[in-house]
Formats: C-alpha cells, sequence, structure tokens
C-alpha cells in the first residue's frame, strides 16, 4: 500500500469517525434541517445574513430590510468572506435559511477534523494520536457552546493550518518536521501552502486572522533568536503582510463604501474596557465544561461561577480533560526549555501557548494593545481555541508510544490502540454534555421551545403578508438599534428580524445601519407623540406596523389600546401572542404637518442631527 493510499485512509476514517460521533450527539437521522438550532440572540444575525445570501448576490445589501431604505452592513466590516462564501454555496444546494445554516453548522465538524488532523500530521505526530487529537479538537466546548449563536467562530477549521505556518516559521521553510511522514516536499509547495493558509485565514473572520498574526510574529522572533538568523522573522513578517493584505481585501466593499459616503463611528465604537470583560479566564480553561454530565464535576463548575464575576463568552474556552493536561503540560515545558532540542514541537508550541495566554489573559498585554493601540480586538478569550490546539496536540503527542505499541509487538500495539480508543471516548464525553448536543425535539425541551416560536412566528408572518400588500412596508416596534443593540426588557438585540426570516414579500424597518440617515429618522420619531408618529410613519409610504410586545415592560398593553384607537381595527397577533400586527390604512391625517423622511437612507459625512423635514 502507497504511502498516499494510506494518508488517504487515515483522512477517510477520520471523517467517518467524526460523522459517527455527529450522529450520535446530535441523532442526524432526526435531525430536522428545516429547524434551526438556536432561534434567537445573535444566531438571529446570522440567519438573516444566510436568508439575504439566498436573496441577493452577496451578504451586504438586503433591500427587504431597513425600510423604507435598505440595509447597508458596510458599516459593520467582516472579514468572513470565506464562510459566507460556503453559506452562498449551499444556498444552490438548498433554497431555505434554516437548511442552509444547519448544514454548515455541522459540516464544520468534519472541516475542522480534516485540517486538524493535516496540520498533526505535518507536525509530526503519527497517524492515531492525529486523529484523537482531531477530533477532539473538532468537540472542544468551544465548538458546541457557539454553536449557531456565534456560527462564523464555531467554524474554526482554519485555526490549526495558522498554527502550522506559524510552527514552519519557527523552524524555517527548509525544515521538514519530525519524522518520516511529515517531509514538507519541495520549497515552492511549502510557499504554495503557506500563501493558501494566509489566503485562508485573512477570510476565516478578523478574530483568528489578528490570533494568527501574533501566533507568527511570536514565532518569527522566537525562531530568529534561537536560530541566530532573521530568516524566521523576515517569513513571519512577509506572511503577516500577506494576511493583512487578504483581510483588507475582505473588509473592501466597506472602505469604498466609506470613501463615498464617509466613515460612521457608531457600529465600531468598542470601549476599552470590554478586553477585560471578555479576556481569558485561566481556570476557565482548565476547569470541567459547565453542566458536566458528570455530577461531581457539573458541581466544581457551579462552585466557581457561584464564587467568581458573573461569566460571560468566556466561559466557551473549557479545554475538556485531555486538553487541560496538555495545556499545563506546555505551561510546565517552559521551565525546561534549556534541556530541548531546537526546533523541538512541544517546545514550539509552548513558547506560542504562554504568548496567547499573556496576551488574552484578564489584564495582560491585550489590554494594553487596546489602550495604547486599538481597541476593537476586544474579545481576547477567543484565542482559546488556538491554546486548544497546542494543547490538544502536545497531548496527542504523548500518546504516540500507544500507537507505537512500546515497540514490543503485536498484544502491545493492540493494547495501545485500545487506549487511544477509550482516551476518544472519554474525551468526546468530557467535552460534550448533553445540554451542548441538543438531542430529539421529542425528548429535549429546549428544541420544542425552539420549533413552537419558529413555527409560531412562520404562521403569523403568513397570515401578515395575507393582510398586506405585496412589497409593503412594516414598521417595528419598539425602537431598538442595529446592529448590537441592547436589550429592551425581554426582546434581545435581534428580535426583529424573526418576521423578516418567514416574509416572502414585505418589507420591514429594523436593519438600517445606527448613525446612518435613515435610523436618525427612526429615532427622532421617538420624540413625537403617537399620532403624529404614526402619521409620520404612513407618510413615509409604510403600510402596516409590526409590535414586538417582549420590548415593552407591560408587554405593550398601553401602546396597543391606543392603537386600536388610532387604527381603527383589532390586531393580528401571533399564537405565542408575542407579536402584534396593526394595518395603517385607516390612520387619520395629522392636524399639523409631520416631518417627512428623506429619499437617501446614507447619512452625509459629519451629521449629527436628525434628518427629518
Amino acid at each position: 500500500m502507497t504511502a498516499h493510499v494510506r494518508a488517504g485512509g487515515a483522512y477517510l476514517a477520520a471523517v467517518a469517525l467524526c460523522l459517527l460521533i455527529l450522529s450520535l450527539l446530535f441523532d442526524l437521522p432526526s435531525f430536522d434541517l428545516s429547524i434551526p438550532l438556536v432561534y434567537g440572540n445573535d444566531a438571529l444575525l446570522t440567519h438573516a445574513l444566510a436568508k439575504t445570501l439566498t436573496e441577493q448576490p452577496w451578504y451586504l445589501t438586503n433591500p427587504a430590510l431597513g425600510a423604507p431604505g435598505a440595509m447597508e452592513i458596510n458599516d459593520f466590516p467582516m472579514a468572513d468572506g470565506l464562510h459566507f462564501l460556503w453559506l452562498k454555496l449551499l444556498s444552490f444546494v438548498r433554497s431555505d435559511w434554516a437548511g442552509i445554516v444547519n448544514l454548515y453548522f455541522l459540516l464544520t465538524f468534519p472541516l475542522t477534523t480534516l485540517t486538524s488532523l493535516y496540520a498533526m500530521r505535518r507536525l509530526g505526530l503519527s497517524t492515531l494520536p492525529a486523529i484523537v487529537g482531531s477530533l477532539l479538537f473538532a468537540f472542544l466546548p468551544y465548538h458546541l457552546i457557539r454553536n449557531q449563536g456565534h456560527l462564523l467562530l464555531a467554524a474554526y477549521y482554519v485555526v490549526p493550518l495558522s498554527v502550522l505556518a506559524a510552527v514552519w516559521v519557527y523552524r524555517g521553510e527548509g525544515h521538514a518536521g519530525e519524522g518520516q511522514a511529515q517531509r514538507a516536499g519541495s520549497p515552492w509547495r511549502r510557499r504554495l501552502t503557506l500563501s493558501a493558509i494566509c489566503l485562508l485565514q485573512a477570510s476565516a473572520g478578523v478574530y483568528y486572522a489578528a490570533f494568527a498574526c501574533f501566533s507568527l510574529l511570536v514565532a518569527g522572533i522566537s525562531g530568529s533568536l534561537e536560530r541566530r538568523k532573521l530568516r524566521p522573522l523576515a517569513t513571519a513578517v512577509l506572511l503577516i503582510a500577506a494576511t493583512a493584505a487578504g483581510v483588507v481585501a475582505n473588509v473592501s466593499p466597506t472602505l469604498r463604501y466609506w470613501s463615498q459616503h464617509g466613515r460612521n463611528p457608531e457600529p465600531l465604537h468598542r470601549p476599552v474596557l470590554h478586553a477585560e470583560l471578555f479576556g481569558l479566564k485561566l481556570a476557565q480553561l482548565v476547569l470541567p465544561v459547565t453542566e458536566h454530565r458528570w455530577r461531581l464535576l457539573a458541581k466544581v463548575r457551579d462552585r466557581y461561577h457561584h464564587s467568581s464575576l458573573a461569566p460571560n463568552e468566556n466561559d466557551s474556552v473549557t479545554l475538556g480533560s485531555v486538553g487541560a493536561l496538555g495545556f499545563a503540560s506546555l505551561l510546565l515545558r517552559v521551565l525546561f526549555m534549556a534541556r530541548r532540542r531546537p526546533g523541538e514541537l512541544l517546545g514550539i508550541l509552548s513558547k506560542l501557548n504562554l504568548a496567547g495566554v499573556l496576551l488574552a489573559t484578564i489584564g495582560g498585554f491585550g489590554v494594553i494593545f487596546n489602550l495604547v493601540v486599538d481597541p476593537h480586538i476586544r474579545c481576547y478569550n477567543r484565542i482559546g481555541v488556538f491554546l486548544g490546539f497546542f494543547a490538544l496536540t502536545a497531548a496527542a503527542s504523548f500518546m504516540q508510544p500507544w500507537a507505537d505499541g512500546w515497540g514490543k509487538g503485536r498484544a502491545m500495539q493492540c493494547l495501545g490502540c485500545s487506549l487511544l480508543g477509550l482516551v476518544l471516548v472519554l474525551g468526546i464525553l468530557d467535552q460534550a454534555p448533553p445540554s451542548l448536543t441538543p438531542a430529539p425535539a421529542w425528548v429535549a425541551p429546549e428544541r420544542q421551545i425552539v420549533a413552537e416560536q419558529f413555527r409560531s412566528d412562520a404562521e403569523f408572518v403568513a397570515r401578515v403578508e395575507a393582510a398586506a400588500p405585496p412589497g409593503a412596508m412594516i414598521f417595528q416596534m419598539p425602537y431598538m438599534v442595529f446592529p448590537e443593540a441592547e436589550p429592551a426588557h425581554r426582546a434581545a438585540a435581534y428580535d426583529h428580524l424573526r418576521p423578516y426570516l418567514h416574509s416572502k414579500q414585505l418589507r420591514w424597518s429594523f436593519g438600517c445601519m445606527r448613525g446612518r440617515q435613515t435610523d436618525l429618522w427612526r429615532r427622532s420619531l421617538q420624540t413625537l407623540p403617537l399620532p403624529e408618529r404614526l402619521a409620520t410613519i404612513e407618510n413615509a409610504g409604510f403600510q402596516g406596523l409590526l409590535v414586538n410586545r417582549r420590548g415593552f415592560a407591560d408587554s405593550g398593553q398601553e401602546l396597543e389600546r391606543e392603537l386600536q384607537r388610532l387604527t381603527g381595527s383589532a390586531p393580528i397577533v401571533s399564537r405565542d401572542e408575542e407579536l402584534a400586527y396593526f394595518s395603517l390604512e385607516n390612520v387619520s391625517p395629522p392636524s399639523s404637518p409631520v416631518p417627512e423622511v428623506v429619499d437617501s437612507p446614507v447619512a452625509q459625512p459629519g451629521l449629527t442631527s436628525p434628518v427629518v423635514r
């Protein structure tokens, strides 16, 4: 059997095991692709962008949102072209946004398995430990917790390639790795691979691009100091420049938009405090995952939660027991630097790991960077997925003697393979508690809740579309900014997107960019008495009004009584009684002139006041 056939068999086996684990955890045979796993909070923005890709050439503009203008998301730049390209390609397979999002989320598991197996093999690990390490990395709690709420962060399959590039930079371009299986091939092939990695990491999110560049810089400096040559640092700088150029290419539509309409500072405001708030906590890396399936370990995590500051998204960085052991070994490795061989994998990973911790930990160098240079990289806890790959690669390297059977014959080899299988099974059970792996809808109450909310909204929007003329604009209350609104009572930041997700022929007011003209006009309406506000909305061309009862302290009761009096009609109410629609057909004209919305939805540079006339 040739080396290429054996390598291909290893990748097929890894993917088969990944799909088996995925099927057991998510019950794939009964998985309903037409209903999203998560239907609330930040996931709604991802869903809306996925639906935009089914209706528009690209995700940046959507005329069905932001009425009376259009949703222009250019002011909120995202270097995620790779993920949006996947979603666009999947839109040719399925026409429903829920199916597209579900498919991509499921696809991220085998993709992560493949890239991590490739990276671990190139770093010198033998096949079986690399398969175990890659599967544990693919099913990190980070992946399961981010889920569809932060789908573009859960799609971290480029991270292993970024780590591989950093190790190559440290070792030098001509280093072939540790072992016959890891020969790099010709220099041009290595350069081509590095170029592809730069392109991918520049298009897989600005956070992962930033952490990849940081790892490259650390590797370049360390490699140059160790080898007393400038070449590693020069290579790192070149790769960082290539990655930065790729990020600029990803956000070039935003740069072009700003050159035409002026920069809008509101959506990009990032307080320096956020680097402290969303920083990394070492305790959260090594403690058991929240709601662990084994009660004793769950109690340990609960004790930490009750005795520390309230957790936020940094609670997702848990490495699991195997990863925690690998992480600890890398920290200990720093103490024995003098005893290691130059270019040794664990020595390189220990340096990258320590640098990542010093950057991201609360009060670390990331805070200083945000204070002195730029505050836009704020959620430093997200480097946890890099630390996870360092840790699991280290753990897999310690399992290498098991795969070799300690060199003592077939019986010991069988024992070694059995131990590897045991580590995989226990590791997956340790990292994936039932609360993070949704069971069938008829078993899990949370899945039933999601399905009921989804169907209730779908039925409600169908009734609204039957009552309103095609293409009608619907004004949504209460006023909430877009994106990243603060919650309004029970209404989350993107709750106003839910009607659009089920709409086929209506336009919705939510989605106009905060700080731009249409948003300022909507903001100005809050100062008007309700009769004048309704007349202004109707004068702007809106034919209906949607009340999200979650956004009011009294569930909108007082507002709806006044709306029924002013419109002369009873509302259409959703099955879950959270949404109410009023027709504006019978709104009486006001006794005094009302302000009109300016035609253009785009603010002019320097605009600071509401645009009405």
